[in-house]
């Protein structure tokens, strides 16, 4: 396989997966966004490190929802969206090493759930 960037569309398979990762990031984006105040205080985590993670989730969904939809999504942006989510799980795990003194468990657990 070569490391270039293709424009072959990506296999169809992808479509399901991609619309059930697009359902998936908008559903908890909702929930961490509608519910931030809740969340925030049993996570023990600042309310704006919530509100950046709902985010975070939403536009993740956004883009999946718009490589699902198009029926030319090429191998390379399907790639690239892989690539941003591995580089949110990295993010995802600093902020359990940067909070792991003071977020609760349920926390901690849902920040390696997001990783």
């Amino acid at each position: 396989m070569s490391g270039g960037t293709s424009t072959a569309p990506a296999p169809h398979r992808h479509r399901n997966l991609l619309w059930l990762d697009a359902a998936a990031g908008t559903t908890g984006g909702l929930v961490m966004a509608l519910g931030a105040t809740h969340w925030a205080r049993r996570y023990r985590l600042p309310p704006r490190l919530v509100r950046a993670i709902a985010a975070a989730n939403l536009t993740y969904a956004a883009g999946a929802t718009s490589l699902a939809a198009r029926s030319d999504r090429s191998r390379s942006a399907v790639r690239a969206l892989a690539m941003a989510n591995a580089a949110w799980g990295v993010v995802c795990l600093l902020l359990v090493f940067r909070r792991r003194r003071t977020a609760s468990a349920a926390g901690l657990v849902h920040l390696v759930g997001e990783a």
